[in-house]
């Protein structure tokens, strides 16, 4: 009995050892991880995911994509000059173009003298209103000439660990 209780004395005691080796070693392992400053060091959530500008296009020929905003993109019929064609007799050889605005996290659009004009809704508004250049938030809408294509602005989250 008392050979016994011994027994099970000493693997407590080596499974405690085992164990607090291994949270050592975990934790000299983050240290010098943290430490490190590199790319395996501690990655923060602002370093991980990024919201990107995005024109996500909700009617028109290119209903469901999501087309980023690196640059400046011009929405028109000529593929000479604009980075989004539509197709549709409706639409300006150069429509309108829009920007985003990183400073203050805005999207500015201007009509460049198009025929059908482009319109807004502020988001959670159902009417749209005619407009030459503006300043969109996150989650308002624009179309382009009559109902030719409908757009919202908005940030996606991107994950740039997948950036490689």
């Amino acid at each position: 009995m008392m050979e016994t209780r011994l027994t099970v004395v000493l693997v407590l005691a080596a499974i405690a050892i085992v164990v607090g080796i291994g949270i050592l070693v975990l934790v000299k392992r983050r240290a010098s991880l943290a430490g490190s400053g590199g790319r395996h060091g501690n990655i923060s959530e602002s370093d991980t995911l990024k919201y990107v500008p995005v024109l996500q296009c909700l009617s028109g020929e290119y209903e469901g994509a999501v087309i980023p905003m690196d640059k400046q993109i011009i929405i028109g019929r000529d593929p000479a000059v604009a980075s989004v064609v539509l197709h549709s007799i409706e639409i300006s050889r150069s429509h309108m173009n829009v920007m985003y605005q990183s400073a203050t996290g805005t999207f500015l659009i201007n009509d460049l003298d198009s025929k059908n004009g482009v319109y807004v809704a502020r988001a959670g508004e159902k009417q749209f209103k005619k407009v030459n250049n503006t300043v969109l938030r996150e989650g308002d809408r624009f179309i382009v000439g009559l109902r030719v294509a409908e757009f919202e602005v908005k940030k996606q989250l991107m994950d740039s660990r997948s950036d490689g």
